[in-house]
C-alpha cells in the first residue's frame, strides 16, 4: 500500500495536500491525517504520509513511519512523522506533540531531578498497600492512577527540595536514620564512598551529593544519586565520576514521611 486512496471527494473547507514537485493533489484522505499534513506544510512540505508511503521532499533516512490502527479514521497513531511530529498514547488517550531532543540531558539539574524520580519508581513496589491508597485523591485529581499522582507530588516537592513521603500528605513527622558518609577514595576509575551510623530511625532515602574542586551544597543540582538508606552496620557505594579530578561529596538522609536530616558532614576525593 501506498497513499490511502478512497474514490470519495474531499470534504468541503477540508483542505487537500499537494506535492511540493508536482503541484498535484494527493487523494482523499481522513481529517486527523490532513491535520498532520497541515503540521508537515510548515516545515516545507505539502505532502503526507501513511502506511508504507514516503514523504516526497523529506531525505529517506529521516523518514520514520506512523502506525496507524483504523487508517480510514485515524482512531489510533503512533511514532514520529519526518522527525517532526511524534504520535502517542498515555493512559488510553491518544495525542501529538513535536518531537524534543534534549539539548544537555546531563545538566546537574537533570541528574539531580532523573536520580529522584529513579529511586521513586524503584521502591513503589516495597510501599504497602495502606500507603499506596493515600495517593488515590491525587490520583482522582490528575485523572491517572495512584502511582501517577505519588510521582507527581514527590517531584514537585523535590523541585522545591523537600524530601519525599511514603504516603500522602507528607506528615514529616519521622526520624530518619544517622547515617552520613564518613569517607571518599578513588579506587582506579572510581570513587568508593562510605556510610556508617548507628540509628536506623524511620529511614527511607539518603541522597548524596557532588561538585568538582570546591566544597558541595546540598541543592536539587548537586545530586548524584538517590538510594534506598542502608544499615547502620555500614555500607559502600561506588560512583563514577565525568573526569580524574577531585570532587567533594555530603550527604542528607530521609524519613519515609519527608523529614530531611541536617547534612552528613562533606568528605573529599583526590585522585592518586
Amino acid at each position: 500500500m501506498g497513499l490511502l486512496r478512497n474514490p470519495m471527494p474531499a470534504k468541503t473547507g477540508v483542505p487537500i495536500p499537494t506535492s511540493p514537485k508536482t503541484n498535484a493533489q494527493v487523494p482523499w484522505a481522513p481529517p486527523g491525517l490532513h491535520i498532520a499534513a497541515s503540521l508537515l506544510r510548515q516545515q516545507g512540505t505539502g505532502s503526507i504520509m501513511a502506511m508504507t508511503g514516503g514523504v516526497p521532499g523529506f531525505p529517506k533516512g529521516n523518514q520514520k513511519m506512523v502506525k496507524l490502527q483504523g487508517p480510514m479514521f485515524s482512531l489510533a497513531a503512533s511514532g514520529t512523522i519526518a522527525d517532526t511530529v511524534t504520535f502517542s498514547t498515555w493512559k488510553g488517550r491518544p495525542y501529538a506533540r513535536e518531537r524534543v531532543i534534549p539539548s544537555n540531558p546531563k545538566s546537574g539539574a537533570q541528574v539531580g531531578r532523573r536520580s529522584m524520580f529513579t529511586f521513586l519508581t524503584q521502591n513503589w513496589d516495597a510501599i504497602s498497600t495502606a500507603f499506596k491508597a493515600t495517593w488515590q485523591s491525587t490520583a482522582d485529581d490528575l485523572i491517572a492512577s495512584p502511582f501517577n499522582g505519588y510521582l507527581s507530588v514527590n517531584m514537585k516537592d523535590w523541585h522545591n527540595f523537600l524530601a519525599p513521603s511514603q504516603a500522602f500528605p507528607a506528615d514529616r513527622l519521622g526520624t530518619p536514620s544517622d547515617n552520613s558518609l564518613t569517607g571518599a577514595v578513588w579506587e582506579e576509575n572510581r570513587i568508593k564512598l562510605s556510610f556508617s551510623g548507628t540509628t536506623q530511625g524511620d529511614s527511607w532515602a539518603m541522597i548524596i551529593f557532588a561538585k568538582e574542586g570546591s566544597a558541595v551544597t546540598p541543592a536539587v543540582g548537586n545530586a548524584i544519586i538517590t538510594m534506598e538508606d542502608g544499615l547502620v552496620a555500614g555500607y559502600d557505594v561506588y560512583w563514577t565520576p565525568p573526569k580524574v579530578a577531585t570532587w567533594h561529596f555530603d550527604s542528607i538522609a530521609t524519613s519515609d514521611d519527608g523529614v530531611k536530616a541536617t547534612a552528613g558532614g562533606p568528605q573529599n576525593a583526590v585522585p592518586p
